[in-house]
Formats: structure tokens, C-alpha cells, sequence
């Protein structure tokens, strides 16, 4: 998953970030939470469905059709539909509260915590420490 952060291909990115989601499901099915998996499979699939589209719309919108993120800049002034389906579809898998990212996600994470077994809690702390060596990772490579 390091190798997301390294990325300049914008298509790369977006499908290197599935792996984090897969993480969740599989955190879903292992306390046989086998309906919230899928709902989160369907809040995924939306949302990254639409960073694609938002990702192609720009990559055509481009004069030399470039997929290097660093060559991006403006985007608000020239293809602003574009920049608001990526920022909302952003915000989803970044699970900001409001947007489906934010209950599909909080949804395993507090029914792992809700089990009441050591198994539970001990996954429910790890989950939550990995979000935040996540978020502590992205803060440091952005620097």
C-alpha cells in the first residue's frame, strides 16, 4: 500500500487505494459481518466508480491527455464538474462523516467493537491504529 503515495499516475492511485478498502471487508467477514462487507463493497464500488470517471473526464479535458498528477493544476477553472465529482467522490473514501465512505466504514469498525471478545476489541484497536499510521504515513510523504 506504500506504493500508492509514490504514484503520479492518477489511475494508479485511485486503483492502489482499493487495497485499504479490501482491508475493511475482509475485517467484515471475519466476524461474519458477511452483509456489512458487501455493503461496503457497494459504497466502494460507487464511489470509486465515479473518482474513475472523474479521473478520465480530466485525462481528456487535458491538451496532451497526461495522467501525472503534478501537471493538474487549475482544475477548478477549467473542468469544474470534474473537480466536484472528484473532491465529493475523495471525501467518500477519505470516510468523512455525511458521505457513504464514513457509515459503511464506521459501521465494521463499530460492530468489531461491539462483538465483545478479546478478538473483537483487539481487531477494533488494530483497525483503528492502522488508520492512523495510514493518516501519519500520508502526512509524512506529502512534506
Amino acid at each position: 500500500m506504500d506504493d500508492c503515495y509514490r504514484q503520479w499516475k492518477d489511475l494508479h492511485v485511485i486503483a492502489l487505494s482499493t487495497m485499504s478498502q479490501l482491508s475493511i471487508m475482509v475485517l467484515a467477514i471475519g466476524i461474519s459481518s458477511y452483509d456489512l462487507a458487501i455493503y461496503h463493497l457497494y459504497c466502494h464500488a460507487f464511489f470509486k466508480a465515479l473518482l474513475f470517471m472523474g479521473a478520465g473526464s480530466v485525462i481528456h479535458s487535458m491538451i496532451s491527455e497526461t495522467q501525472d498528477m503534478r501537471k493538474y493544476g487549475g482544475l477548478i477553472s477549467y473542468s469544474p464538474f470534474s473537480y466536484t465529482a472528484i473532491l465529493i467522490a475523495s471525501l467518500s473514501l477519505m470516510a468523512i462523516p455525511g458521505l457513504t465512505g464514513y457509515y459503511s466504514k464506521d459501521i465494521i469498525i463499530e460492530s468489531l467493537y461491539g462483538t465483545y471478545t478479546l478478538s473483537g476489541y483487539i481487531l477494533y484497536y488494530i483497525a483503528v491504529g492502522s488508520a492512523t499510521l495510514t493518516y501519519l504515513l500520508v502526512d509524512i510523504e506529502m512534506m
